[in-house]
């Protein structure tokens, strides 16, 4: 079990790595999981959804971006946490501003 949790969220916060490496890290994983997201947002634009269906997409997406969260912000206290659930809220809110 303790190498898949390597896998799933490795541990940027040792102090052998250098920076500038950890910040393309973070940087280049967020461009990815962006370039993801957006066109399929996008995609919702100008048509009619069930709210059921925002919050269902809203949660699919969670995963991800407890990722972003996490890379971003990998304290032990789990301040991540809080920066997923403003992401996830951002994104329905955005959902429902796009979608009609």
């Amino acid at each position: 079990m303790e190498v898949w949790g390597w896998w799933i969220f490795p541990n940027i916060t040792w102090p052998g790595y250098n920076p500038a490496i950890v910040f393309w890290f973070r940087f280049v994983a967020s461009l990815l999981i962006l370039c993801v997201i957006i066109p399929m947002i996008l995609d919702l634009k100008g048509t009619k959804v069930h709210v059921g269906v925002l919050i269902l997409i809203t949660a699919i997406f969670a995963l991800p971006f407890a990722f972003l969260a996490y890379i971003w912000m990998p304290t032990v206290g789990g301040s991540w946490v809080a920066i997923l659930f403003l992401l996830l809220v951002l994104l329905f809110i955005l959902l429902m501003q796009i979608a009609k």
